[in-house]
């Protein structure tokens, strides 16, 4: 999955700046994992974003919802690969590609660090 294509991984702002060149913008959008309020990124362009279907984004449960200060980040971004990996598996994803593409933003979120227990 490389820049501009279907669950790209890298910064928000290299996501969104991939769709652009690609064209891809129309169809996908840079989806926050774990939620840009709460991450430990220099900015929101920052944090880690998964490169999504606009429809498959809406059904994430952070979309368009407030940030819960309750829970720990660890706790943050084991829910959102749980909820990524059952919509991603209803749209009908293979089950290697979701796996290393959620691999892979379990390891870029930990390289920003905020995941000590």
């Amino acid at each position: 999955m490389g820049p501009g294509g279907d669950l790209f991984v890298g910064t928000y702002n290299e996501v969104r700046a991939a769709n652009l060149a690609s064209g891809l913008n129309v169809t996908h959008t840079p989806h926050h994992v774990v939620q840009a309020a709460i991450s430990h990124a220099d900015s929101r362009g920052a944090g880690v974003a998964i490169n999504l279907r606009k429809d498959l984004h809406t059904l994430t449960r952070t979309f368009r919802r407030p940030v819960d200060l309750t829970l720990n980040l660890r706790t943050h971004l084991a829910w959102d690969i749980r909820d990524l990996r059952r919509i991603l598996h209803a749209a009908g994803y293979a089950q290697a590609t979701m796996n290393r593409q959620l691999q892979e933003l379990i390891r870029q979120n930990k390289a920003l660090g905020g995941f000590e227990k």
